[in-house]
């Protein structure tokens, strides 16, 4: 496998733990067309006073990113990371289609996966305490109201907020800031 097949395996499979360890499925997208994975909250639904686990119809489009320390620039409380101006395009298009139509649309929100510059560090073997670990961050970036289409023809720097770091609580975050709770 490429390093870069490599580091997209690491990132889709820890994201879709990091999500599982908070009830929410990940799928991943057998035809990527700007969409990595999707992510559906398990809801408990009641029928006839029996309750059971059932995937949500609401799910965010997730575009994963995944780069090293050293590719990044970090200033004044931001990763200033390059995106290819197609996937950049495609987050605007679907931030545009989520403003005019959230019946119809799902949001796309990309994710970033920060791994370490040296490969033998993505994941560590700890015989000892007798686990593995994974090491690097994800963070998570969705255009502001104000951004369009890209003017460039192959890249456009994205600053992602350094709070958006991805910790357990964010997939309940995020699916709060984009549907809102149907009364029980």
């Amino acid at each position: 496998m490429t390093e870069a097949k490599i580091k997209e395996e690491i990132s889709l499979h820890l994201f879709g733990a990091l999500a599982a360890s908070q009830g929410f499925a990940t799928q991943i997208a057998r035809v990527d067309e700007g969409e990595d994975l999707q992510l559906r909250k398990a809801e408990i639904i009641f029928v006839k006073g029996k309750a059971r686990h059932s995937a949500s119809g609401r799910m965010l489009g997730i575009q994963m990113k995944t780069t090293t320390k050293s590719q990044l620039t970090q200033s004044q409380g931001f990763l200033h990371f390059r995106l290819n101006v197609k996937t950049y395009n495609d987050l605007i298009f679907r931030k545009n289609e989520w403003t005019i139509d959230r019946q119809w649309s799902a949001p796309l929100v990309l994710v970033l996966h920060v791994l370490p510059d040296e490969v033998s560090q993505w994941i560590v073997t700890d015989k000892a305490a007798e686990h593995y670990k994974m090491n690097g961050l994800f963070y998570w970036y969705y255009p502001t109201q104000n951004d369009d289409f890209s003017k460039f023809d192959s890249k456009e720097t994205i600053k992602i907020p350094m709070k958006n770091l991805v910790e357990l609580d964010t997939f309940e975050f995020l699916f709060n800031s984009f549907f809102q709770k149907f009364p029980s």
